[in-house]
């Protein structure tokens, strides 16, 4: 075979489409109407229907509606007791529970600060279902980049074995590279197939979320460039937002936590601990048959009134006050704690993010001095190139932007999270931070 002849027919296999002539098709019939790709915006929208943020909501509402109780009045009861089985001689007991001194603001306050937590539970749980979203999307993109990438690496690799098995009878020939070919080969397959696989899942698993509509794919048009991701993160101050969905509701379990330990406090000042009025039918026909055997009787003795108080200082209330005033110097702490949690995780997927743009720009640089197709036409100019030398320039080429790939996804995934970690990812009117226009997702 000619030997210029050969490179030609590879160089056209791995870097022109194939064409062939064939005799005019048949009119085709129209094809049926398949569902439209859903935009990214749409989907990061589901957010709002996400299970766990509807279930509490519903529990919210319920919260809301709840009958806070009498003033000054803890507790009502109402008893009936009767003695010998003698029905008609009751005795009727309504009694009182008073609250204590201030205890009537403090567990209106308490409740307040339950409404406030749970409302902002919802805040949370939402964010939470938006970030998972976000990670979703950008790994699905990574997955089907990739995938494409490892396709043509399978072609690559196929090329290589074939030309191989053309110099099998020449002198030159090496069993070696021919195990090493089919290597690459098995591999490429392999890493395609594990990318199918994790695209699979990743789009069963956005079709749960986008149910009942159809999911049949996503539509990346406008999605941010990563030049604009690295030119916003290196031109901005990061900061963690005071209005930040886990901080605010940090705060709030704090509040919460002090208002239970004032709600406790006020129960401690507690002196009068009950107060019941009784009727007993028995004493009043008791007394009425005195005073018809003409004997002394006294109406009131059906009537009785007890009070129940209580020793603050002999009970071990103080034990339990010191315990809720320890659980709530607890919270303050992790608190503090978390807050400074939030401040390291955000500083660290920065330095990700910094360290991820310098691979990224390393590897672009890299791309652009080997320029692949050039050397190809430049070597298919040559008289007696060897086809490998094409299918290795080709095979490099593959390899260096299957890792850009990998780094450019990172760097997104590392910018959702920076977003987060700063409060952005779900700030009212919540946006879509994928989108090059930034716009807000619909309700």
């Amino acid at each position: 075979m000619n030997r210029l002849l050969l490179p030609a027919c590879l160089f056209l296999a791995v870097s022109v489409p194939a064409q062939t002539t064939a005799a005019p098709a048949a009119p085709a019939l129209p094809a049926p109407t398949a569902a439209a790709p859903v935009s990214v915006s749409e989907y990061l929208a589901t957010a709002r229907k996400d299970a766990l943020v509807e279930a509490r909501q519903a529990g919210g509402d319920y919260r809301y509606g709840r009958f806070t109780g009498l003033p000054f009045i803890k507790e009502m009861e109402v008893k009936v007791r009767n003695e010998g089985l003698d029905l008609p001689r009751n005795r009727y007991t309504l009694e009182l529970k008073p609250r204590g001194f201030g205890e009537g603001r403090a567990s209106r306050l308490y409740n307040r600060a339950q409404i406030d937590q749970s409302g902002q539970r919802v805040r949370v749980l939402l964010n939470r279902a938006l970030l998972e979203r976000y990670l979703l999307t950008v790994d699905l993109l990574m997955r089907r980049s990739m995938n494409r990438i490892y396709d043509e690496m399978i072609a690559v690799a196929e090329d290589r074995i074939k030309v191989l098995d053309m110099r099998k009878y020449g002198e030159d020939f090496d069993l070696n590279k021919v195990v090493e070919a089919e290597a690459d080969l098995t591999k490429a397959k392999a890493l395609a197939l594990d990318a199918r696989k994790e695209v699979e899942v990743l789009e069963e698993r956005i079709a749960e979320d986008m149910a009942p509509r159809t999911f049949s794919g996503l539509d990346t048009s406008g999605l941010v460039d990563v030049e604009k991701i690295i030119a916003e993160v290196e031109s901005s101050t990061y900061a963690v937002d005071t209005g930040h969905v886990y901080l605010k509701y940090l705060d709030q379990g704090l509040d919460l936590a002090e208002k239970r330990f004032r709600l406790e406090q006020s129960e401690g000042r507690q002196i009068l601990k009950s107060v019941s009025v009784s009727y007993d039918v028995g004493e009043r026909l008791d007394e009425m048959e005195r005073r018809d055997e003409g004997k002394d009787f006294d109406m009131a003795q059906a009537y009785i009134l007890e009070a129940t108080f209580r020793i603050p200082w002999l009970n071990s209330d103080n034990i339990d006050l010191n315990r809720r005033k320890e659980d709530f110097l607890s919270e303050k702490e992790d608190v503090a704690k978390n807050r400074r949690e939030l401040r390291i995780i955000m500083q660290k997927d920065i330095q990700d993010i910094g360290s991820l743009v310098s691979q990224y720009r390393y590897l672009m640089a890299r791309e652009n001095q080997v320029d692949a197709q050039a050397s190809l036409k430049k070597y298919m100019q040559m008289t007696g190139v060897d086809p490998l030398i094409l299918l290795s320039i080709k095979s490099s080429s593959l390899k260096n932007r299957l890792k850009i790939e990998e780094v450019k996804y990172g760097i997104m995934m590392n910018y959702i999270k920076v977003m987060d970690a700063t409060g952005r990812l779900s700030r009212a009117p919540i946006r879509n931070h994928l989108s090059a226009a930034g716009e807000a997702l619909p309700e």
